[in-house]
Order: C-alpha cells, then structure tokens, then sequence
C-alpha cells in the first residue's frame, strides 16, 4: 500500500503445497529506499527458512536511495513492456526514457530499454542492425553503472544470440545472469531459448518451466514453453502452454499466434486460422503473423490466399523493412524453394535472427545444401 512517498509492504511467506501460514511481517519505508527495502525482505525470509544468501547472489554495491519518480517511469515501463505489442513496446520505451531522464544513472531503466530495444524490430519496420546495436549500447551502459544487475547481463546475451549469432557468449552471458539473480524469470526465459536453438529441447523445457515458477502470471512465459515445444516438434504440448497463456489473459496476442501455428501443424487449419486472425486483430499488420497466416494458407491449399498475403509482404519490402524470414515462410508454405532460399540469403545478408532456422515451418528446405551451408555459418546444430 502506497501513501505519497510512502509504502507499506506486508510480506507472507506459505507452504505452497499444504496453504501453510510460516512467515508474516509488515515493513513501512520511504519509497526512495525499496532497494534496500527489497532486500531486506529477502534476508528476512531466508532467515526464517534457514536458508543464506551467497554474497555473489547479493548487491555488490550498497543500494541506492531511489529516484520515486523515476521508479513509477520504470515500473509502468515494465507493465507496457511485458505486453509484447508494437503500442506496448512504444510506451515502454518513453516510459524507460523518462525515468532516465529523471535518473541519469538508473541502470535498471537502461536495462529496460534493451530489452525494448532487442524485441522491437519485430513488432515494427526498424531493421536489426538498428535496433540491435542500440539495445547493446544501453545494456552496455546499464553494466557500466552496476555490473551486478542480472537484467542487463540478460538483454546482452539477447544481442549476442539474436543480432550477432554469437551462441558461446550469448550462453555465457545469461548463464552470468542468472547466477546473479536466480530468481530472474526472464533470466531463465532467455536461457531456455539460448537451449531451444542450440538444440537442447528437454533441458530447455526444464527452464521454461523454472521460469514459469518464478512467475507464474505472465502470460508471456507459458506463450514461449509452448514456443519451445514448437520447436521440438511436440505440437500437442505446445498448443496446451499456449492455452494455458489465453486462460491468463484472453487477448494476449502472442498466445493467439503461437496457438495458431501449433495448430497448423497439427492440420487443424480451420483452428489455426481463426487464431491467426485473431492475434492479427490484436496486434495490427504483424508481418510475422501474416508470414505464420500465409503459411497455413499455403500448406492448407489456399493458395491464392497465400499468394496475396506474400504479395503483401513484397510491396511492404519495398517501403520499409520487413524481416526476410517472414517472406522465406510463405514462400516455403507454397513450396518455392528458390524464392525462399533466395530470401533466406537476404536474411544473412540484413543480419535477420537466423537462429530461427530450426523453426518447423522451414523443414521443407533442410535437406538443401544451401540451407544446410547457412546453418553451418550460423553455428547451428545440424
């Protein structure tokens, strides 16, 4: 409960299994300590359980009074950013920005602004190699002001993996974060990803799932697990994450999209149309939507739907930037392989995340000798 400047916290700790009441207690602070606030919580419970909290698991510096005005920015920043849409992002971005802005050295919010940054260019029509580098510049600076923070180790290791195709140091880097925070759920959602390209389906799984015990609402979080079983070609698995993601928020558009394609190879077309549309409606012309809508069309033997959804996709090309991998999936869908590789070779060429070559939806061309040559150059498994 928060009152001006002021917050009262009570915290409770209880046994999940059984509902046991083992710990309460009620803190008051001036907003401007909730760092230490934080962790003072923290060491409170570990106490109680009889647990110790490892120094490198601890602040390496001593917390910072906090900017409040600063901290409201950053906090809506994260609410807009884990909405995962193009409006969404937009708004988290001004609101990183504005706690900067009224905090030059609030790391935290740099971070944010990575994070941002590092997904951006897949909700709008700014290309890789603008986004990426801006999203490393400001987890770069984020680790100039606290080396420690968990968060901006996270994003870099997501420029590492997505934009550099640096898979050894991207695994490095989030490994670092979440030994500096284990209970960062994003921590563990960039890791399983990290596992999920390099081919380590079931330990990746394990992960997510970690992730989702660290948080359980997020919607975002069982949208990946089901992502992640996607990609291991379990597709009954995944369209039950996916669902689980909808039964937290209904018009997570996310959730409509990833349960769409799901659905597709399962040849539930009907289905995987009606929520392809459906992420659509929500997220606006998402040029990977319609890639992943042009597909099941193609694959459904509505070609000439395809067709004009690919058409879409090349005038847009035109005007702005649209991910090479999108074009590459409904040119697969419609089994022109020459076209698709062609785009895929534009891809490398525009540093598109080409980590995502394992995606289902290109398996009509892995067994090419030229997909097969950009999976070697990426570093990926075979």
């Amino acid at each position: 409960m928060r009152s001006g400047n002021t917050v009262r916290i009570t915290a409770q700790l209880i046994r999940g299994p059984t509902d046991e009441h083992l710990w309460a207690k009620s803190y008051e602070r001036d907003l401007r300590d909730v760092i230490t606030l934080q962790r003072e919580i923290a060491d409170a419970i570990a106490k109680d359980i009889k647990v110790s909290i490892a120094p490198e698991h601890g602040s390496h510096q001593p917390p910072q009074a906090v900017n409040t005005a600063a901290y409201d920015s950053y906090l809506k920043g994260r609410y807009h950013w884990n909405k995962r849409t193009r409006p969404d992002l937009q708004k988290a971005i001004a609101f990183f920005e504005d706690a900067i802005q009224k905090d030059a050295y609030y790391a935290s919010a740099y971070a944010g602004l990575a994070d941002c940054y590092n997904r951006i260019s897949g909700y709008t029509a700014i290309p890789p190699t603008q986004s990426f580098p801006r999203a490393e510049a400001m987890a770069s600076r984020a680790l100039q002001i606290d080396p420690s923070l968990a968060e901006a180790h996270a994003a870099l290791a997501v420029v590492k993996l997505y934009y550099w195709w640096d898979l050894p140091g991207g695994g490095q880097e989030v490994r670092r974060a979440i030994e500096l925070n284990p209970s960062y759920a994003t921590g563990h959602h960039v890791y399983a990803r990290y596992l999920s390209i390099t081919g380590q389906h079931r330990d990746a799984i394990a992960e997510i799932k970690r992730a989702q015990e660290l948080d359980p609402l997020s919607p975002i979080l069982y949208a990946v697990a089901g992502d992640i079983f996607y990609g291991a070609r379990d597709y009954d698995s995944a369209i039950e994450e996916d669902r689980k993601a909808l039964d937290l928020d209904a018009n997570f558009a996310a959730g409509h999209a990833h349960l769409g394609i799901a659905y597709t190879m399962k040849q539930r077309y009907a289905d995987a149309i009606a929520e392809l549309r459906k992420a659509l409606e929500l997220f606006g012309d998402d040029n990977d939507v319609i890639s992943s809508l042009g597909y099941t069309y193609a694959v459904s033997g509505r070609r000439a739907h395809a067709q004009d959804l690919l058409r879409k996709l090349l005038v847009t090309s035109k005007q702005q930037y649209v991910n090479p991998l999108d074009v590459v999936g409904i040119y697969a869908g419609l089994g022109e392989k020459l076209n698709a590789l062609q785009w895929l070779n534009r891809g490398y060429e525009e540093r598109a995340p080409m980590v995502w070559l394992g995606d289902p939806t290109f398996d009509v061309l892995r067994s090419d000798p030229r997909f097969q040559d950009l999976v070697r150059k990426i570093g990926l498994p075979q």
